[in-house]
């Protein structure tokens, strides 16, 4: 593999963490205060897992 090749897969793996990222900040942005106690858990636990996967991508 050259190092070219690296820098691309990195860069689309990046490109990728920003995309998975920004949905989690947009899901959290979507609360209104509407939700219950339950829903926010619920939209809290799904971010926190969601960076935890992506965390764990990194490496």
């Amino acid at each position: 593999m050259s190092l070219y090749n690296a820098v691309e897969g990195i860069k689309e793996e990046l490109v990728r963490i920003d995309f998975e990222v920004s949905n989690v900040i947009d899901n959290l942005g979507s609360v209104d205060g509407d939700e219950s106690q339950e829903d926010l858990l619920e939209i809290i636990e799904n971010a926190a897992s969601k960076l935890q996967d992506i965390r764990g991508d990194l490496y």
